[in-house]
This record gives C-alpha cells, sequence and structure tokens, in this order.
C-alpha cells in the first residue's frame, strides 16, 4: 500500500515505491540528488526521414519515445536528497518539456508537486469537476494551467481544450506567448501532426486529414485519423464556449472579471459544458488572484469559492465523506499561502525557505544569486521578506 499524505484537507494517496533500480538517482550521491532536466539523448542526432520527409524511427529511439509517453501517463521517481520523491505524469510534462515564456524551463518546487497531486487526485474523483485556486503573483499558477492544458489536448483523442481570462485580449496573449510557444517548444514526438498552421494565433488543430495519416509518422499519439482534438481561446463573455463540450478548460484570473461578465454566472454555463447529463467529462482550473470585494470581481470570485466547499452542519457529529459527497458546485478549492513557493527562495530539493535559511540553504542562495542579493533580500526567508515589503 502506498504512501498516504493530506494536501489541503486531502488526503491522497502515493503509488507503491518501485525497486530501487527504477528510481532515477542521477548517478550522484545523496546530498547531489535533486530534480534534473534531461536533455535529449544523443540517439536523437541523426533522424531518418522517408521520401516524402516523414521521420522514422529506429528502435532505439521509439523506446525512449514510449518511455517518456509512459512517464507523462503514469508519473516519474526520482531520489530528491535520498529520499525516493514521486511526481505526476502532468508535473513531469511540466518539468522535463516545458517551457515558459522566458525560454527558461520550470524549476522543481514542492509546492508544485503538492498541487499537482493535488488536482491528479480530484481529477480521478467521479463527481469533481475542477479546482478553484486561490493564488499569489507570480506564482506559477498560470504557468502550470497552461501546460497542463496542452499536455491533456496533445496526449488525449477526441480532447477539447479552452481558455478564457479576464479580458479578450489577456485571452489572447495567453494563448500566443505560453501555450502556443509552450507547444512549438516541445520535442518532436510530443507535438501532434497540425491541421493548420503552427503559426495561428487562434487555435491549435489535431485533425490529420485521411490522406495524410497513412504515412509513418514519429509523434507516437497520432493515429489512424488523428488525434481529432483542438485547443483554443474565446472572449471574455458570459456565454463563451455555452453548449459546447469542453474535456479541459483553463481559467484565468476569474477574480478579475469585468462588472458585465459575472464570473459566478459565466462559471455556472462552463460547468454545463463539462458534463453530459449527470457524467462528467471534462475538468477545469481555475487559479486568480483576487481583486477588491466590493468590486472589480473579486465578490463574485469568493462566490464561486464559497460554493467549492463542504456545506453542513457543524453541530452533526457525522463525517462528510469527501469521495462521495460533491459540494454545491462540483468544483473543489486549493489555497497556498504566498510565502510557500515564493520564488528566490526555493532550496537545492525544491524545499520552500519560508524561515531563516540553514547554513547550507545560506550557501546554495549565495552560489546561485549572489551575496549581495542574499544579504539584501533573501537572507531572513520569505515571510520576512514579505512582511516587510507590505509594512
Amino acid at each position: 500500500m502506498g504512501q498516504k499524505i493530506t494536501i489541503y484537507n486531502t488526503e491522497v494517496n502515493i503509488p507503491d515505491t518501485p525497486p530501487f533500480d527504477q528510481i532515477e538517482d542521477w548517478g550522484m550521491p545523496k546530498e547531489e540528488q535533486f530534480w534534473r532536466k534531461k536533455k535529449i539523448p544523443a540517439i536523437f542526432d541523426i533522424i531518418k526521414r522517408d521520401e516524402v520527409g516523414n521521420i522514422e524511427l529506429n528502435a532505439a529511439q521509439e523506446n525512449y519515445c514510449n518511455q517518456e509517453f509512459e512517464r507523462i501517463k503514469n508519473g516519474f521517481w526520482f531520489y530528491n536528497n535520498g529520499e525516493p520523491t514521486y511526481i505526476t505524469g502532468r508535473n513531469y510534462y511540466y518539468l522535463q518539456y516545458w517551457t515558459l515564456e522566458n525560454r527558461k524551463s520550470p524549476e522543481y518546487r514542492e509546492t508544485t508537486r503538492r498541487y499537482y497531486l493535488y488536482l491528479e487526485h480530484w481529477h480521478n474523483v467521479y463527481w469533481c469537476l475542477g479546482v478553484i485556486r486561490g493564488k499569489s503573483r507570480r506564482s506559477g499558477a498560470s504557468s502550470e494551467s497552461s501546460s497542463n492544458i496542452v499536455c491533456h489536448v496533445t496526449t488525449t483523442k477526441n480532447a477539447r481544450g479552452g481558455h478564457v481570462s479576464k479580458t479578450s485580449a489577456d485571452a489572447r496573449k495567453m494563448f500566443i506567448y505560453r501555450m502556443q510557444f509552450g507547444f512549438r517548444h516541445l520535442p518532436f514526438f510530443l507535438q501532434p501532426t497540425l491541421a493548420n498552421d503552427k503559426d495561428s494565433k487562434t487555435e491549435l488543430v489535431f485533425n490529420v486529414p485521411l490522406s495524410r495519416s497513412k504515412k509513418k509518422k514519429a509523434q507516437l499519439i497520432d493515429e489512424v485519423e488523428g488525434l481529432n482534438s483542438i485547443l483554443d481561446y474565446q472572449p471574455t463573455a458570459s456565454n463563451s464556449y455555452d453548449s459546447e463540450r469542453l474535456s479541459w478548460f483553463f481559467g484565468d484570473e476569474g477574480g478579475k472579471y469585468p462588472a458585465d461578465v459575472p464570473f459566478s454566472q459565466f462559471i455556472s454555463i462552463i460547468l454545463e459544458t463539462l458534463v453530459e447529463g449527470s457524467e462528467k467529462v471534462g475538468f477545469c482550473e481555475l487559479p486568480s488572484t483576487v481583486n477588491e470585494l466590493t468590486k472589480k470581481g473579486g465578490a463574485e470570485f469568493k462566490a464561486v469559492w464559497d460554493d467549492a466547499d463542504w456545506k453542513y452542519n457543524e453541530e452533526d457529529s457525522e463525517e462528510i465523506d469527501k469521495e462521495e459527497e460533491s459540494t454545491s458546485n462540483r468544483l473543489v478549492r486549493y489555497f497556498c499561502p504566498a510565502y510557500d513557493g515564493l520564488s528566490g527562495f526555493i532550496g537545492k530539493y525544491g524545499e520552500s525557505i519560508i524561515e531563516e535559511p540553514t547554513k547550507e540553504q545560506a550557501d546554495y542562495l549565495i552560489d546561485k544569486y549572489g551575496d549581495k542579493k542574499f544579504n539584501g533580500q533573501l537572507k531572513q526567508g520569505a515571510k520576512s521578506y514579505l512582511e516587510k515589503r507590505r509594512s
């Protein structure tokens, strides 16, 4: 039986630890075992193509691609400072293959790992339609959600991914500079064949015409008729995606929607696109910072947030079975304090440096950022840093 850990009031199961030879140790001693993004191996330096230009994989290349696709589906184990550590498949995809808008790779953070474990747990609960996530600014939540929607649409047949943000312009920017940008930087074996222009500013369509699909493809997730999947965005309007079927929806910054698009009304429509009758067919992520409650969208976000909690009589001693009893809107909520996972206050092993760093953590931060920045901003830890800024 695997380990159980509690993440934001939810008991999450970790898979059974595999044999030690199936856990990545990076070929390093305990103190140097931490997450590392691996480069694409040299076996891909030479790519063979047929007479019409289609890539043909040799046995070694195909085995590697199959292994990576298995990790994206089922997760990955590695040693972190000597401790066997499990990350979900979506988390692995994000760390190993996603590219941020600044052309950098995401860093490993324990806060991110916890969120992905929480996300995977609720994605697998039959009644749950999504996670509403209160967040601090620049916490990486939007980047994670951008990766997740692209991962889902490009690895799932007949998938429909949709995105809306606080303004139509913001949705367009998120699509172009996060989703499309990240997709274009994936390795070729994780890019299903596009039916439309890869530089499209409105949608990515993975629907290979039959006349082309008979050729051997390197993309292992293509099938005879293609994925038949699509990813796009729509304007910030109450009826966006009305009457459509979505398999993954990314609604960004719901706490800042304009007054003429009440977020609670908008979400009630979106949730209908994730079900057919009572059957769950889709899932959503709703990360947001929050504006003032009395205006600018904060109260509307709070209304959805409040409905994502279980309603019960506190005098009733009977516990609610959260796996069986749904919340009012079939969403669950997630929150992480701003000082937990704050950029710049992440240790060698992905841990949050909340209080004054230890000697080892201080040495790591000085080596990474320099003595001047450490003594000027980082030496007191994330919580004191934020309290000082706030004061």
